[in-house]
């Protein structure tokens, strides 16, 4: 999982602040390893998704279009970590401790409204 961790935390470069850019470099870090682990693809799915609920909690610093692909982003990648969550047969006492309190909560749940400022 670690692994995993590691590959999405390196496929963040410079200008990755504009979520559809951050999503774009995700996928294709995703298709270079997609023959990995189970357990790998859970990390990346982690980092991914944590990624995109930062992003989504600068509403000053991002336009309604940022915002909405982070969000998009966010739901991409915390749907993909509750289905891994549910092929490894992981409870969510189980994700507390792999990913802590905080990180686990933003998978599920996007911080504040999915549709800012209607």
């Amino acid at each position: 999982m670690r692994r995993g961790e590691d590959a999405a935390a390196s496929a963040y470069k410079p200008g990755a602040a504009f979520p559809g850019y951050a999503m774009r470099l995700f996928r294709a870090e995703e298709k270079k390893h997609e023959k990995k682990s189970d357990a790998f693809k859970l990390g990346f799915a982690e980092i991914a998704c944590w990624q995109m609920a930062v992003r989504y909690q600068q509403p000053l610093s991002s336009s309604r279009q940022d915002l909405e692909k982070a969000a998009a982003g966010w739901l991409f990648y915390s749907t993909r970590a509750t289905t891994l969550q549910m092929q490894m047969h992981l409870t969510d006492a189980q994700m507390l401790q792999l990913f802590g309190a905080e990180r686990f909560r933003y998978i599920q749940n996007l911080p504040g409204s999915v549709i800012p400022w209607r």
